[in-house]
């Protein structure tokens, strides 16, 4: 695993350390990046998967979501500018690859179908039974 890298340069016969970077594991899975002794990126784990990717202030980057019937299949991605939702093995008529992306959330609601959402918008990025769906404005078939 690479644990560290400095950019380091050689004048007048010494060398002089420019860059440091250092990357911290926990049973093997990236947990922290430190560039110049300073956090730049902590993960967090839940389970064993990767939930969520905060900068050095504690700032959420990019938060995932997964399927609960199934170990590791990521159904949502939220960050701070957007977020994306997938449906796999879609009902979906018109989505003959059956792998459906969601994107521009709609509204706060949570949703099981697209009725919840209200007119025009569609369910989609569902952790599970019930509404744990996210409301979204727009949706691509994935071939």
């Amino acid at each position: 695993m690479l644990t560290s890298v400095v950019f380091q340069l050689y004048e007048s016969s010494v060398w002089s350390t420019y860059h440091s970077t250092t990357y911290g594991y926990n049973n093997g899975s990236p947990t922290t990046v430190t560039i110049g002794g300073v956090y730049a990126q902590v993960n967090v784990y839940t389970n064993g998967y990767l939930t969520q990717i905060n900068d050095g202030g504690g700032n959420a980057i990019v938060s995932f979501a997964y399927d609960t019937a199934t170990a590791g299949k990521t159904v949502r991605a939220d960050t701070p500018r957007g977020m994306v939702g997938w449906e796999y093995n879609s009902s979906r008529t018109s989505c003959s690859g059956k792998t459906v992306l969601y994107f521009n959330r709609g509204n706060t609601a949570s949703c099981s179908v697209d009725s919840d959402c209200g007119s025009g918008l569609l369910c989609g990025g569902k952790t599970g039974t019930g509404s744990t769906g996210v409301c979204f404005r727009g949706a691509r078939c994935l071939t």
